[in-house]
């Protein structure tokens, strides 16, 4: 969770699905502060 952060507005994925996301990986390199998307992880 040291890597992820809610911040508003962002666009990305809602905050309700932290536990869905935690322990994935990223798909491909995507620069810093970039909104969380399905299609990045």
């Amino acid at each position: 969770a040291a890597n992820v952060r809610s911040i508003r507005p962002a666009g990305g994925l809602p905050p309700a699905d932290i536990d869905r996301v935690l322990g994935r990986t990223f798909a491909q390199d995507v620069p810093r502060g970039t909104p969380l998307s399905w299609d990045l992880i």
